[in-house]
Parts: C-alpha cells; sequence; structure tokens
C-alpha cells in the first residue's frame, strides 16, 4: 500500500525522505495534512458515489459587527459543489451555477496542460478535466487559483482548523472575496448593513484599507467557528472520510517524517509524542 503525504494550501506534496525531519519537509505545528493511503491525492476529492457530508448545517450562522454592519457566514449546501456554490453566490449572486464554474476550470485544464500537468493534479489533464466535471468531484486550491483568474479576482480562503488566510491571486487584482472553510465544507462570507437586510443590499467585494478589515473580521469569525467545533461538532466516522484531513501537533519538530504514516486516518487533531505515539483529542 502507498502513501503520499500533502500539506498546507493549496496541498503540497511532501518530497523528502522517509528520515526527513518534519521541519525540514516544511511542515509546521498545527498543520493540516492530507494523508492518502492507496494512490497521489489531488488537490481535490471525489466521493465515490453520491452523498453528502454533514458540515455547517451543526454550526449556527455566525456573524460579528464590523465596519458598522454586520459580516456574516452565509451557508451553501452539502451537495458536494459547496466551494462552486460559494463562488457562484459571491461572484455572480447565483449559488447555482456549479455545472458553469465546473465548465471554467476544465476548459482552463485542457487549455492549459503544460501548466496544470500530472504532477500537479495527480493525475492526467485530460483525465482531471473530465472529472472535475462530476457533481461528486470536490473542488480544492486548483479550482480556487483558476475561479480567481478567470474573474481576475483575489479569493481569500479563511481555514476554521488554523484560522490562517491563503490568498489566491494576492495583490494581483483590485477585488478580494471571502470563503469560509471548516475542512470538509466551503461557505461564502457577505457584509451586510443590518441584520434583516435583503440580500440584494450584500456587498460581497472588497477593496483596499475595507477589504483588509473585512479579513481581519473573517478570521475573528473563524475563531468563533473553531470554538463552536470543539464544543459541539459531531466527527465524521472513518467511513465518511474522503480526503483523510488531520491536523497534528508536533512535541518536536526534529520528529522524522514517518512518524506521521498513519494506518487509519481521520478528519481530527492528533498529538505525536517523542516515542511517536498518536493521541487524538478532537
Amino acid at each position: 500500500m502507498t502513501q503520499s503525504i500533502k500539506f498546507g494550501f493549496p496541498p503540497k506534496l511532501v518530497t523528502g525522505a522517509d528520515t526527513d525531519t518534519i521541519s525540514a519537509c516544511g511542515i509546521k505545528d498545527g498543520e493540516q495534512l492530507i494523508v492518502d493511503r492507496n494512490t497521489t491525492l489531488g488537490a481535490s476529492v471525489e466521493l465515490t458515489k453520491p452523498h453528502t457530508v454533514p458540515a455547517s448545517k451543526s454550526i449556527p450562522a455566525t456573524s460579528i459587527p464590523v465596519n458598522g454592519g454586520i459580516l456574516v457566514v452565509r451557508e451553501m449546501k452539502d451537495d458536494n459543489s459547496c466551494l462552486f456554490r460559494s463562488i457562484g453566490y459571491l461572484l455572480e449572486n447565483n449559488p447555482e451555477i456549479s455545472s458553469k464554474l465546473r465548465n471554467v476550470v476544465s476548459s482552463k485544464i485542457l487549455a492549459d496542460p503544460i501548466h496544470y500537468n500530472a504532477a500537479i493534479l495527480g493525475k492526467d489533464p485530460s483525465v482531471y478535466a473530465s472529472w472535475i466535471l462530476k457533481p461528486n468531484s470536490w473542488g480544492g486550491g486548483i479550482e480556487l487559483a483558476i475561479l480567481s483568474e478567470h474573474y481576475k479576482v483575489e479569493i481569500d480562503l479563511i481555514d476554521v482548523a488554523t484560522t490562517r488566510m491563503s490568498r489566491l491571486g494576492e495583490n494581483q487584482y483590485e477585488s478580494r472575496i471571502f470563503v469560509m472553510y471548516t475542512g470538509i465544507h466551503y461557505d461564502a462570507i457577505s457584509w451586510t448593513p443590518a441584520e434583516n437586510a435583503p440580500h440584494d443590499f450584500e456587498q460581497r467585494l472588497f477593496k483596499n484599507q475595507e477589504a483588509d478589515d473585512i479579513a481581519r473580521g473573517a478570521i475573528k469569525l473563524a475563531e468563533i467557528w473553531k470554538t463552536v467545533l470543539k464544543l459541539g461538532f459531531n466527527i465524521v466516522n472513518d467511513t465518511d472520510i474522503f480526503c483523510n484531513k488531520l491536523t497534528v501537533l508536533f512535541s518536536n519538530e526534529n520528529l522524522p517524517i514517518w512518524s506521521i504514516s498513519l494506518s487509519s486516518a481521520a478528519f481530527a487533531y492528533w498529538y505525536v509524542d517523542e516515542m511517536y505515539n498518536l493521541t487524538r483529542y478532537f
């Protein structure tokens, strides 16, 4: 059985030798990892059958005051297209255009197979281009990068697990949008002047200092969500884990990389001690 490990966002493949230390591989404390125990794992995930994952419906929609209004998470359906729904909602005021956005991604990959090659995609470009069109294929970093370029907008992804922000198209475009990511689900972030204001009054594109204010607010939202996740989120059963995501806290950054080679991975937090024992605490 083969295994690959990716980390960061967009996910980067760990290419060092098994004896290399964790820090030498660029993995930081609290890093979210993707462990694939069968084949090389791409930045996106395909479900083997139609299925929805219990994600943000266990977490109440959260809002905080920002710039005289309210920064709010707009929850997307759990239908395996939540990334595309979020982008459609934010940029075209329509979360029902997942097929259109999948076609944008597929066409870009076919048009630029040198940049989007098998090493980047984890599979042949033509195969990936067909695969991402399937409604059960999850989007990831590759899709966000392509959509950022297509719409000429910076896409800022807020990771709840780490409360870090990844900026796709950073400083390349005038406007920015914000997306919340729980590890298994994407939701849109928007600003509204009042709690009960119609959605038509929302602002979803942000520039300059205003964008920086929204970014800080979005990170605060992620911190709130992270607390809720720890207190009340029902961990998905191992049989429902499709991308084998986990977050690891290392007792020593000089542990060898093979110490995170797991026989079983789940969406959870783990602690690795000096004897390479794994303790699951969430």
